[in-house]
C-alpha cells in the first residue's frame, strides 16, 4: 500500500513540474503579442505640420489638428486618465484653445476623455446625426452577442496575469470594467454631421 501512495505521489509531483514547465513555454501567438508590445509606447505621432496622432495612451487613438484659432481633437480615449496624459503632451505641442471635437463613432474608448478636452470651455462637439445608434438594431433584435465579443476583443475578461496587450493596443485596465465601450452621458453633441444628398 505504501509502495502505491508513493507511487501516486510521485506521479502527481512530476505531473506538475511537467505542467509548470509547459506553462512557462510562450505558445507562438503569446510571443507575436509580447514582440507587439514594442507598437504601443506612448508617443505623440506628427503625421504633418498641423496633425498629431497620440498612440499607447489607451486602447484607441487621439488626434490633434492645430488651425489658425485653435484645436480640434479628433476622438478623446477611454477614460479621463488616460485624455489627461493626452492632453499634456498635446499642451507641449499648443497652447491653442480646443474650439472643436469630433468623434468618429459613439464607443466609449473614442469619447470617454470628452470631459477633459472640452475643459472650462465650450468647444463644439461634431457627431454623425445617428451618433449611439451603432447596436441599437442588433438591440432591438435581441441580440447581446457585441458586448460580450467586444470585451472578448479588447481582453477585458482576462486575468491581470494573463493580459499581455489588447492585440491593437497595450493592456488597460478601465475603472469601468464591463461597461468600458458605453459612451459616458455628461455631455451631449452640439453639432451633427449629415450624410448629405445622395447623387442618380
Amino acid at each position: 500500500m505504501k509502495t502505491a501512495s508513493r507511487t501516486i505521489t510521485f506521479a502527481v509531483a512530476l505531473l506538475t513540474v511537467f505542467i509548470s514547465n509547459a506553462s512557462a513555454i510562450d505558445s507562438e501567438a503569446t510571443k507575436l503579442l509580447k514582440k507587439r508590445n514594442s507598437e504601443f509606447k506612448q508617443e505623440v505621432i506628427k503625421v504633418n505640420e498641423d496633425v498629431y496622432t497620440a498612440v499607447g495612451y489607451s486602447v484607441s487613438t487621439v488626434s490633434m489638428i492645430i488651425g489658425k484659432s485653435g484645436l480640434i481633437i479628433v476622438d478623446t480615449g477611454l477614460d479621463t486618465i488616460s485624455a489627461e496624459k493626452v492632453l499634456a503632451d498635446f499642451r507641449k505641442i499648443s497652447d491653442k484653445p480646443v474650439k472643436a471635437i469630433i468623434l468618429t463613432h459613439s464607443h466609449g474608448d473614442h469619447t470617454g476623455g470628452v470631459r477633459v478636452f472640452a475643459g472650462g470651455g465650450k468647444p463644439q462637439i461634431w457627431t454623425r446625426s445617428n451618433f449611439g445608434s451603432e447596436a441599437h438594431p442588433l438591440e432591438q433584435a435581441g441580440l447581446t452577442i457585441q458586448k460580450v465579443r467586444g470585451a472578448r476583443q479588447g481582453g477585458f475578461m482576462l486575468p491581470p496575469e494573463k493580459r499581455i496587450n489588447n492585440g491593437v493596443a497595450k493592456a488597460y485596465w478601465p475603472k469601468r470594467g464591463g461597461a468600458v465601450f458605453a459612451s459616458e452621458k455628461s455631455w451631449k453633441p452640439t453639432h451633427y454631421l449629415s450624410e448629405g444628398p445622395k447623387e442618380n
